[in-house]
């Protein structure tokens, strides 16, 4: 994968996540870049994340420091982005990032317990 420190605290956005679109997806993160990716295949997905107030829980410490990773068609598409994220991060055990399926959002009342 190439990565660029260029890209870094940057944000990209990325349509269409066949073979190519998720390793542009995954070398854009792994370098620090923000992605908003999309494509018109499944439900979408959104990364983020941030400090926790302890490592039992998911209370955010500061909410004004939580950030979004992306948007993503797809948890696939999703898992990549997370993964490069949640690794650049693996020193300190109180960041933690999430996937989350963006329709349940829209409707609170779907079960939260199915899988994604």
């Amino acid at each position: 994968m190439i990565t660029a420190r260029a890209w870094a605290g940057k944000t990209f956005g990325v349509y269409g996540l066949a073979r190519t679109g998720k390793s542009v997806v995954a070398a854009l993160t792994a370098s620090g870049a923000s992605v908003a990716a999309w494509d018109d295949g499944e439900a979408a997905r959104t990364a983020f994340g941030g400090e926790l107030t302890d490592l039992t829980g998911t209370t955010f410490k500061d909410l004004s420091q939580v950030e979004t990773v992306g948007f993503y068609p797809n948890y696939a598409s999703a898992y990549v982005a997370w993964k490069a994220k949640a690794q650049q991060t693996v020193d300190n055990a109180h960041m933690r990032y999430f996937i989350v399926h963006l329709h349940r959002l829209l409707d609170p009342s779907q079960d939260t317990k199915t899988s994604s």
